[in-house]
């Protein structure tokens, strides 16, 4: 190649659409006069060399017709195409020097050059075919997210990245990443108001186009509410929310009641199993919906009241001797807690006695019935009614 070719190869360039992926402006050189051209006042300046192959690295055979742009500063400064085994040349300024290689069927590469220092002869640039990582971005609702980034990665390096879009049937949240046959972790992420979804292990095989995969992001959400036993608010009880889905972001959270029994927790939005645990009380469950609002979940710890009641001391009571009523709360493996209500409508008795160790202990007035008295217990939200005081001293076994 004539030092004049070199120099047109270097600074013309013939506007050409959609070739390997690129566009190109046509840049002219004319002559008046016999003066030197602004063209021809670059051919001293091409006549660097950047010459080498293109590499399949699965078949290892040299790649033909592949289209290769030179650029300088952003500018194209030369154009190529790779003959297989002659391989490919471009002819530049001395300088640094960026390469672009386009080919629908090849991840696209780029390399760096600095052609300050001389020629660079044998480079090999090796393309990988394109498989492709495809697929839907919708919320937990079904609704699909525009401009959600999805990204391909490897190791600590990124390959692939994108933002949704809108495919060619007019369908929203759409991502086609172009990679090499591999194994990557897909991270997707729609904003600040959704969980991150991260997708490890996805195998892309030499022997498949692409993996076909949609995902869901999960919306950011709370819950609250209060824990009390009928009688009043309850503080360190423990509230365990489980996901039912299992790409949950939130798989389970557990939340611990304060002072004045109030419990928060942040979550994705779903569909979860509830349990609240207290000592002293059984387990509540229930099951709750959350979705892009905050939710309510409000506890009632329920103690099932005695399945055998004691009532022990003498047959009668004596004139003008008040009822001590003493109250054992019993329950297994556990020292009951909390508060028991008790309500004797005919001594106009409605107190509220507070357990210690399981017991308390309540002064009754003396009855206008010296025989018989009925008394309500309320114990952890639940009554017991009918129990029949006699005797001037009277203990009260709430077993269960």
């Amino acid at each position: 190649m004539t030092r004049l070719r070199r120099a047109l190869a270097a600074v013309t360039a013939v506007s050409v659409t959609a070739v390997g992926g690129f566009a190109f402006t046509t840049h002219s050189a004319t002559a008046a006069g016999g003066s030197v051209t602004s063209a021809q006042a670059e051919v001293a300046a091409a006549d660097t060399r950047i010459s080498g192959y293109l590499v399949d690295p699965q078949t290892l055979e040299y790649l033909d017709d592949v289209f290769i742009v030179a650029k300088q500063g952003g500018e194209i400064v030369a154009t190529a195409l790779s003959y297989g085994a002659d391989g490919f040349e471009l002819w530049v300024p001395a300088g640094v020097t960026k390469v672009e290689v386009k080919d629908p069927d090849y991840i696209d590469v780029t390399r760096t050059f600095d052609t300050t220092t001389g020629n660079k002869t044998g480079v090999t640039i090796f393309l990988n075919r394109a498989r492709y990582l495809a697929g839907y971005v919708t919320d937990d609702a079904g609704n699909p997210l525009l401009d959600a980034s999805v990204v391909a990665v490897t190791g600590s390096q990124t390959v692939a990245s994108q933002l949704t879009y809108t495919d060619g049937d007019d369908a929203d949240g759409f991502f086609n990443l172009e990679v090499p046959a591999g194994r990557y972790k897909v991270v997707v992420d729609a904003g600040d108001a959704y969980y991150p979804r991260v997708d490890t292990g996805v195998q892309v095989t030499e022997a498949s186009s692409g993996v076909p995969g949609d995902y869901t992001v999960y919306r950011r959400s709370s819950v609250s509410g209060v824990v009390s036993d009928g009688l009043g608010e309850v503080a360190g009880a423990s509230v365990v929310l489980t996901a039912r889905a299992d790409d949950s972001p939130t798989p389970e959270v557990t939340a611990t009641s304060k002072r004045n029994g109030s419990w928060s927790a942040d979550l994705a939005a779903g569909k979860y199993t509830w349990k609240v645990t207290k000592r002293g009380y059984p387990a509540e469950r229930g099951t709750l919906a959350v979705g892009g609002r905050p939710a309510t979940q409000d506890v009632l710890l329920t103690t099932t009241l005695p399945t055998r009641t004691s009532l022990e001391g003498p047959g009668r009571l004596r004139p003008r001797k008040l009822i001590e009523l003493d109250i054992d709360v019993a329950a297994k493996g556990a020292t009951p807690t909390g508060r028991v209500r008790v309500v004797a409508p005919a001594l106009d008795v409605d107190e509220v006695v507070t357990l210690r160790r399981g017991a308390a202990t309540l002064t009754l007035p003396k009855p206008r019935d010296l025989d018989r008295v009925v008394v309500k217990a309320v114990y952890g939200g639940s009554t017991k009614p009918g129990l029949v005081l006699q005797g001037s001293s009277t203990r009260l076994v709430l077993t269960r």
